[in-house]
């Protein structure tokens, strides 16, 4: 896959790359409204990925189904899953559903995950609680989202209010861009 980046994604992958290389935190935040690109630097940045670690495994999700299934059509488009990679709900990457009895379902942290990353898109719907399930992992995670949106609802946690990370420029003069290795 070849992609144009804006000069502003350009310097995004590299700072992805240099957190994901030096395991400086165990998540990243990477903020940007409507249009600025998301969604194209998250293809570019699994297949960067996949060029420099073949065997690498990265979990695409999104808090609900609809944006999980928006996020997988967008990946299909730029060939950028991967064999191994998988893209669903937030909820069905960490957490098996068990019968609780009387129709209800009760959903289980899974006790491990075989990803090398986790992506989150439509970051800034997912809650503390999920969100501290999601870090117990100990996978590196990049959430994805718009800055300027709300917290979840009923909840004062917000963990796009302030993303390392930012994309502002909407459409813009494009370049090549290589990541090197």
């Amino acid at each position: 896959m070849r992609v144009e980046l804006s000069v502003e994604q350009a310097a995004a992958i590299q700072q992805i790359g240099t957190w994901y290389r030096g395991n400086t935190s165990p998540f990243l935040t990477l903020g940007g409204y409507a249009g600025t690109g998301k969604t194209t630097l998250i293809g570019y940045l699994r297949q960067a990925l996949g060029d420099l670690d073949e065997s690498a495994k990265v979990g695409f999700c999104a808090y609900t189904g609809k944006a999980a299934r928006v996020l997988a059509a967008k990946l299909r488009d730029t060939s950028a899953v991967r064999r191994g990679d998988s893209v669903g709900t937030l909820h069905s990457l960490i957490y098996d559903a068990e019968d609780a009895g009387g129709g209800t379902v009760r959903w289980v942290r899974k006790d491990k995950l075989d990803r090398n990353l986790i992506i989150v898109d439509e970051a800034s719907m997912v809650d503390e609680s999920i969100w501290n399930d999601l870090l117990a992992f100990g996978i590196p995670v990049l959430a994805v989202g718009d800055h300027g949106q709300l917290p979840p609802v009923g909840s004062s946690f917000n963990l796009m209010a302030a993303p390392h990370v930012k994309l502002e420029k909407f459409g813009g003069k494009q370049r090549n861009h290589q990541l090197s290795k």
